[in-house]
């Protein structure tokens, strides 16, 4: 009975891995929106299952790998591609390293995320850095809003910034909320509905630019949160100084 119970985890983790690499194809092909709406779908399909696996009781270290080894790949070398093949390949070197970091820091992201829980049971109420789902969700949203706002898919500089933005909030000290946190003032059963509602009226109201507007304010309000926090304590310590 337990072989069953891990084996629908893990059948969701190598869903994602296909659908990770038909992602590639369609990158490869020249299709890059449908690639970039791939890897949103897989970011779901991420979120799926950890959920499941608990529910069932069903965890493992080897689940638990097997997630992080899926997560490089669908969120670190299929978006890289994706970025060099939209934005980059006619930069040459330059265009080589700048859409390489997305796969390099998403595996050191993920290399210290399991070192550091290796032997936590209980689940933090914060994440140290960036999330490489919400990176991924970033980057390839932006994809398909510019491909719907400008003709050429925009200003060059944008995608460099995301790039680098990104990059250094997955290994940075930034903490960003979960989902328990963001809305802690609410009951759980509460904070799913608004959260479904709000998720399913902006996707249906705006479907190309829900997920990267989205993205933006959740990073941004990570990053300010902790700019304000790191002000207050700076202010705090003075004071106590004095």
């Amino acid at each position: 009975m337990r072989i069953s119970k891990v084996f629908i985890p893990n059948a969701i983790t190598s869903i994602g891995i296909l659908l990770g690499y038909v992602s590639i194809m369609f990158t490869l092909n020249g299709n890059y929106v449908i690639g970039a709406w791939i890897l949103l779908i897989i970011a779901l399909l991420d979120s799926l299952d950890g959920r499941v696996a608990r529910a069932l009781d069903a965890t493992s270290d080897f689940g638990a790998q097997f997630d992080s080894l899926a997560d490089v790949m669908n969120f670190g070398l299929a978006l890289s591609i994706l970025f060099y093949t939209a934005f980059f390949s006619d930069w040459g070197i330059a265009g080589i390293v700048l859409s390489f970091l997305p796969t390099l820091f998403s595996a050191m992201r993920l290399a210290r995320f399991n070192v550091e829980n290796e032997d936590t049971t209980t689940k933090a109420p914060y994440f140290t850095g960036m999330p490489t789902t919400l990176s991924a969700v970033l980057l390839a949203s932006f994809v398909i809003f510019a491909a719907d706002t400008w003709s050429d898919y925009g200003p060059i500089l944008i995608p460099v910034g995301l790039v680098l933005m990104a990059s250094f909030l997955m290994i940075s000290e930034v903490p960003f909320e979960t989902n328990a946190t963001l809305m802690s003032g609410m009951s759980e059963k509460k904070r799913k509905k608004i959260m479904v509602a709000l998720f399913i009226v902006s996707v249906v109201l705006f479907p190309s630019k829900a997920f990267f507007i989205g993205s933006i304010i959740f990073v941004l309000y990570g990053f300010l949160r902790s700019l304000a926090d790191f002000i207050g304590d700076r202010r705090s310590n003075q004071s106590i100084g004095n």
